[in-house]
């Protein structure tokens, strides 16, 4: 399967199977590194892995970030470092700075 992942301040990037995300992320597990701007610096380098799972659910994971990985739904979710987290296609993420919607094609 096929994620797009739409960034605030750059284009969108489409990768196959992962996503590792950050300022200058490392390929964790195989995951594709995606490099994007955080003007204020606050995007860890590798600061989240966005996967599919087997069943087709994307499945968020704050790699351990300094400024954490927040869902952008009402109310707001701060999620566990380290702990895969199922969201819907089109949920925003707030990373440090920048903000990413998550869609599977």
């Amino acid at each position: 399967m096929t994620l797009t992942l739409t960034f605030d301040a750059q284009p969108s990037v489409t990768v196959t199977g992962g996503a590792a995300i950050g300022r200058k992320p490392a390929s964790v597990g195989g995951r594709t590194p995606v490099a994007i701007a955080s003007p204020g610096r606050l995007l860890s380098r590798t600061h989240v892995l966005v996967d599919v799972d087997e069943n087709g659910r994307i499945l968020v994971t704050d790699a351990d970030s300094a400024n954490g990985v927040e869902l952008a739904t009402t109310p707001a979710v701060q999620l566990t470092p380290g702990v895969p987290s199922v969201i819907a296609a089109g949920t925003t993420l707030l990373l440090g700075d920048v903000h990413c919607t998550v869609n599977l094609e």
